[in-house]
């Protein structure tokens, strides 16, 4: 009888638990009956920032569970950035103050707004929204509709009106943990967003170009029973061009068909190009074996359900041995950025882990630099610089400024964009030198701009000039080079060619290349075994497409591997 009690009671608790002030991680249906609200944003340039792009903190719900997950997740952030945290009222307020400061939250960072419908269910904030948005450049809300706790749909507008910015109501269904913009016009859902809307994925791409600024919706398929069918469970962009995607080490670790499906999405992004027809590039990172219990019948296990904050990357953990791994991959792509691993053991059971209870606040300006920085430069040629910027305005503009380490002024040379990349093309430089990027986006409202270093104050790159190009300076190999006749003439009746003798010391495989004042290769001469003593080798002045190269100053790299050399000559016609 006790036994039979006690299942009795378990079945009670379990009920109140998918009841309207439950914890679970679902969809209500019912389209019938949501209210249409279609009130789209009327700007110019409607612009969905990334995850990655440029933040000032984090919005959380304070609920009363996962407490330890939100001191956790609210004292990794608050160091830097702004930590919101929604409660009840001000009673609440204290309690999650005293909280928040006995976890060592640093509490100078930290605000509160006041949400009185809040919920059990509110913790699944980035679910619930807000949706962030650039108008014609100034922040905005966009309100989706969320259909999972009834009060929990409010508190996009609650934000509104705290931050004061515009709200933008839709009556699509929509969750925040089955979105992902590349800030470059560019979305990524699984098919779990036409579940629960009359609306075909046309319809839906039509609404997120009015509200979102999206151009192009990529929809994939959402794994088999992990509670909540969003992409955040398995997918991750973490740059504009570089997604992780979880995999299963053997078939039976996935739940059904996910190993197969995982595979699938992975080939799908991996062979996709942005709108600029940049590549993106898919990592795979481990998927823990899916266990059967918990609420939902299954648990999946994911590293993907990650929190990016401009430099700060939260990585869900569960108290696995591939916990370790999993981070070592976060830090191979993002080597730059702080990997913290929070624990999320226990909120995993209830279909989600830490992308899914913060939400991003976005601020005045969400433009951020992507630059691989330059630390040393052949100066005997002209060196090409490049970096990418985040999101995408439609009237940017970007300078990189240089300066000699023993002047006191920055040179500023404007960049030029190509298939998404900004380009500086720096003069030929003989000392070492300091440099710094810049990028402003000029919209209705105003200019925003962004530098790389991100604050000047705390210093610029710094990149060592090497000079290899030094006129019988010669290496250990190479001896006695000379090219004639120089300056080479071509297309024209007294076209002749150039011919280059070089001297070794003992035979040794040798590379040729001919490169032009950009430092773009033009034309490889030779790659081969060359004896010991005096060679030759000549050239027609003919690029590897057979045309004859336009005239200027050009340069011949001879590399045996062990010895580089390089030298000058000119074309004329």
């Amino acid at each position: 009888m006790k036994n039979v009690i006690l299942v009795l009671l378990f079945l009670l608790m379990f009920n109140i638990l998918l009841s309207e002030d439950g914890y679970l991680h679902r969809v209500i249906p019912g389209i019938e009956d949501r209210a249409i609200r279609d009130n789209p944003p009327e700007g110019e340039e409607i612009v969905s920032p990334a995850e990655f792009s440029h933040c000032e903190g984090i919005i959380i719900s304070y609920v009363n569970w996962s407490t330890e997950l939100l001191h956790d997740i609210a004292r990794a952030v608050a160091d830097q950035y702004a930590v919101y945290v929604l409660v009840e009222n001000e009673i609440q307020q204290a309690i999650a103050s005293d909280n928040l400061e006995s976890a060592d939250v640093n509490m100078e960072n930290v605000s509160f707004i006041f949400f009185d419908q809040i919920s059990a269910g509110s913790i699944w904030i980035r679910d619930s929204g807000p949706f962030y948005i650039y108008e014609d450049g100034l922040p905005a809300i966009v309100d989706y509709y969320y259909g999972l706790y009834p009060g929990d749909d409010n508190i996009p507008a609650y934000c509104a009106d705290y931050f004061e910015y515009p709200r933008y109501e839709s009556s699509i269904l929509h969750h925040g943990g089955n979105y992902i913009s590349d800030g470059n016009g560019m979305a990524f859902a699984t098919t779990n967003i036409t579940q629960y809307n009359n609306e075909t994925i046309s319809e839906i791409q039509d609404n997120f170009e009015t509200y979102m600024g999206i151009d192009s919706l990529v929809v994939i398929s959402t794994m088999e029973n992990d509670g909540t069918g969003h992409i955040d469970m398995f997918c991750k962009l973490l740059t504009d061009n570089k997604f992780i995607v979880g995999y299963y080490e053997n078939a039976e670790d996935g739940f059904g068909n996910n190993q197969q499906i995982l595979n699938e999405n992975a080939d799908i992004l991996d062979e996709m190009t942005n709108l600029y027809g940049q590549d993106y590039e898919v990592t795979r990172i481990f998927m823990p074996p899916f266990v059967m219990g918990g609420l939902n019948g299954s648990i999946t296990y994911t590293y993907t359900n990650s929190l990016i904050i401009n430099d700060i990357v939260l990585v869900p953990v569960y108290g696995f041995d591939s916990d370790a791994v999993a981070l070592e991959v976060y830090e191979s792509i993002l080597p730059d950025h702080e990997i913290i691993g929070i624990n999320s053991a226990d909120i995993i059971e209830w279909w989600g882990a830490v992308h899914c209870v913060a939400q991003l606040h976005y601020g005045e300006n969400p433009l951020i630099i992507l630059h691989d920085v330059v630390t040393d430069m052949d100066g005997s040629i002209e060196n090409v610089i490049r970096f990418r910027s985040n999101p995408k305005f439609n009237d940017m503009a970007a300078e990189l400024h240089y300066r000699d380490v023993n002047s006191p002024s920055f040179v500023t040379l404007s960049a030029t964009q190509q298939n998404g990349v900004w380009e500086v093309n720096l003069p030929v430089l003989n000392h070492d030198f300091e440099y710094y990027l810049s990028v402003s986006a000029y919209t209705a409202n105003g200019v925003l701009h962004v530098t790389c270093p991100e604050n000047l104050s705390d210093g610029y790159f710094y990149v060592n000039v090497v000079n290899t190009m030094v006129e019988q300076d010669f290496g250990h190999l190479i001896q006695n080079v000379i090219m004639y006749p120089n300056p080479l003439l071509i297309g024209t009746q007294k076209s002749n060619t150039i011919n280059l003798d070089f001297n070794l010391s003992e035979a040794t495989q040798v590379q040729i290349k001919i490169y032009n004042i950009k430092g773009q290769c033009v034309k490889q001469l030779t790659n081969e075994n060359f004896r010991s003593g005096m060679n030759s080798i000549c050239w027609n002045g003919k690029d590897r497409n057979s045309q004859f190269v336009s005239p200027g100053l050009y340069l011949y790299h001879i590399n045996t591997g062990e010895d580089k050399l390089y030298g000058k000559f000119v074309v004329i016609r």
